[in-house]
This record gives C-alpha cells, sequence and structure tokens, in this order.
C-alpha cells in the first residue's frame, strides 16, 4: 500500500515540478482537481474490502493503521513540495513568470482536493471520501479501536485537510505579492505614493484574479481566498512605514486624504464579497486608523495616551511597530519612544 500512494506522490510531484500540460483535472462542477486523488481512496477502499474478508479484527485494525499513516503522510509531503516550489518564486532573483501559472492551477487544484476529502452534503446525503472511508471499516473492526483510535485520527486528519487547503490559498496569495507586486509594495508611503494609485492597480490585479479563479475554486473556498488577499495587503500595507525613505511631514504632506483614499479603494473590491467584508474585512482595516491616530497625535501625553488605547483594543499590537511608525514622523524626537515604552511597561 505504502509502494502504491509513494507511485502516486511521485506522479503528482513530477507533474507539478516539471509544469506537465493537462496534469490536472476537472470535476463535473468545473473545479480543478488532481488526477490521482480518486485512485488514492478507491485503492483505499478495496483494500479495506479485501481485509474485511479475513474476519479478524487485529488484521484489519493493522491495515486501518497503515492507512491512516500514509494519509497523514500524504498531507505533509504536499505541503513540503508545494512550499519548495513558492519558494522558487519568493527568492529575490527567482523566475517571476517560467511556469508560474501552472503551479496557480496546481495549488487551486489541491487546495479543492482537500474540501473532496471531507466535503459531506446532508442534503443530498452526499459524503465526502473522509466519511466514506470511515463508512468502509467502522462495522469490522471493534468498537474499542473505534472509539479510542479510529475517531481521533480521523478528526486529526478532517483537521489536516482543511489546514492543508488553507494553506495551498495562503501560497497563492503570497505567490501574487511575490510576483505581481514585487516592485509596488516599496513605494508605499515614499514621496512616489501621494501621486500613484498603487492600491487600484493592486484591486484590479485582485479582480482578475478572482475572475480567473473563482470558476475553477470550490466554492466554500472563495471566502477563504477573499480573507486571505485582504490580510496579506494590510500586514504589507502596515510594515510599509519601514519602507526606505519614508518620512511623513505634518504641514504639507496630504497623508490623511492618501491613507482614506487608499482604505476606500480598498473597500469598493472587497465589498463585491459582502459575508467577508462584513464579517472581519472592513474591522481589520481599521488599523489604518490607528495607524493615522499615531502620525497625527501631539507629543507627550496625547501619543502616549492614543498608544494606550490601541494597546488596550490590540493586546498583540507589537512596540517595535509603533517605534517604526514614530520614526517616520518629521517632529520625532527620541523622548516619543521612551514616553511609550514606559507606558508599554505600566501595561
Amino acid at each position: 500500500m505504502e509502494d502504491w500512494t509513494n507511485r502516486i506522490t511521485e506522479t503528482d510531484r513530477k507533474g507539478l515540478v516539471e509544469r506537465i500540460p493537462d496534469s490536472l483535472d476537472t470535476n463535473p462542477e468545473g473545479c480543478f482537481r488532481t488526477k490521482t486523488l480518486p485512485d488514492m481512496w478507491r485503492m483505499l477502499h478495496e483494500q479495506i474490502m479485501a481485509s474485511g474478508a479475513s474476519s479478524r479484527t487485529d488484521v484489519v485494525e493493522g491495515i486501518i493503521d497503515a492507512m491512516f499513516r500514509v494519509l497523514k503522510a500524504r498531507q505533509v509531503a504536499w505541503q513540503t513540495l508545494i512550499d519548495e516550489e513558492c519558494a522558487k518564486y519568493k527568492a529575490p532573483g527567482g523566475d517571476l513568470l517560467d511556469g508560474l501559472q501552472l503551479l496557480q492551477d496546481w495549488l487551486v487544484a489541491v487546495a479543492n482536493d482537500q474540501i473532496a476529502c471531507i466535503d459531506d452534503n446532508e442534503e443530498t446525503g452526499q459524503l465526502g471520501y473522509l466519511s466514506r472511508f470511515k463508512r468502509d471499516f467502522e462495522t469490522i473492526v471493534d468498537p474499542s479501536y473505534m472509539a479510542s483510535r479510529a475517531i481521533p485520527e480521523l478528526d486529526a486528519l478532517r483537521d489536516g485537510y482543511v489546514d492543508l487547503s488553507t494553506h495551498c490559498l495562503t501560497q497563492f496569495v503570497e505567490l501574487i505579492f511575490a510576483v505581481d507586486f514585487r516592485t509596488t509594495i516599496p513605494d508605499f508611503f515614499t514621496q512616489k505614493w501621494y501621486g500613484d494609485f498603487a492600491v487600484k492597480r493592486i484591486t484590479s490585479t485582485f479582480e482578475d484574479y478572482m475572475a480567473d479563479y473563482s470558476p475553477v475554486l470550490h466554492p466554500s473556498l472563495t471566502d477563504i481566498l477573499v480573507e486571505e488577499l485582504s490580510d496579506e495587503l494590510l500586514v504589507k500595507y502596515l510594515s510599509s512605514v519601514r519602507n526606505k525613505g519614508v518620512k511623513f511631514r505634518h504641514n504639507t504632506d496630504l497623508y490623511t486624504d492618501k491613507f482614506k483614499d487608499d482604505v476606500l479603494t480598498v473597500f469598493a473590491f472587497f465589498q463585491n464579497y459582502p459575508d467577508s467584508f462584513a464579517g472581519t474585512i472592513k474591522m481589520k482595516w481599521r488599523l489604518v486608523d490607528w495607524l493615522v491616530r499615531l502620525l497625527e497625535s501631539e507629543k507627550g501625553p496625547a501619543l502616549v495616551a492614543v498608544y494606550e488605547n490601541f494597546k488596550t483594543e490590540y493586546w498583540d499590537l507589537q512596540l517595535s511597530w509603533v517605534e517604526a511608525v514614530l520614526r517616520t514622523r518629521d517632529d520625532f524626537e527620541r523622548s516619543m519612544i521612551s514616553a511609550v515604552k514606559a507606558k508599554a511597561a505600566e501595561l
């Protein structure tokens, strides 16, 4: 069985690493899928049926244990392979376009595969692969084995499929930023930023990706992909206070207007996904308002009060980031950081 699954894994590895055309499949709904997933689960089903004929629960349980090991190893192998391939595009000087789209197709296909493993539809009675796997063996093993061994393993596998699916989409989004926006992000908050429409270009790129990939992505993953796009953009945006040459000039730069324009542009895109926008995205982008408050506050007690309120609302606020923000002020003095650090020690 392990030899068989190793051959499947090697087929997938070759197709992905060598970007072999037509290595992927689509299901009846038009979603990308790997070609090997149905074969793997069919093989497991046949092995369970054959072992059940032995009428020995110890034999069956030993085989099921081996299957759990194989299934967990496959999750790990997928994550390792995906990370290795994505790293090639994130590295400085890497080839930024060769084979990228096929890699992105694979990421979507693997994400969809994980959902297929756990996609139980109560209304139609359709079971995902994992539930069918459980149904195959639960009547031919000892109940104590089922309760103490099988159920925890099945739960861990289910969690692993969710995590791997999300990981694929996280990597998908990180590739977009590493390749499409590699030269855009470093200009945020510099003088070039004021006359540029970088955020609009970014959300237009998001629109293109969603138009291309929504039809081939499992519907349950759309909101996850959208939230990953928002989270990554927000992190990159807030981290841009560390960009080279950033300096906010209180009396001459219209940075508050520019921040507002950027946030409204972001909202204009994400409002197309109302559940995600209302659920998490709109609230998270309030962080930009806190950034503006740190830039605008008068030195002394007013600034310390802003920090205290910020830290109260966001317990994981990093002092190093606050310091980086304060250093971009044209009226920066070391006493500002000393005062904030003193308050941080109290909190």
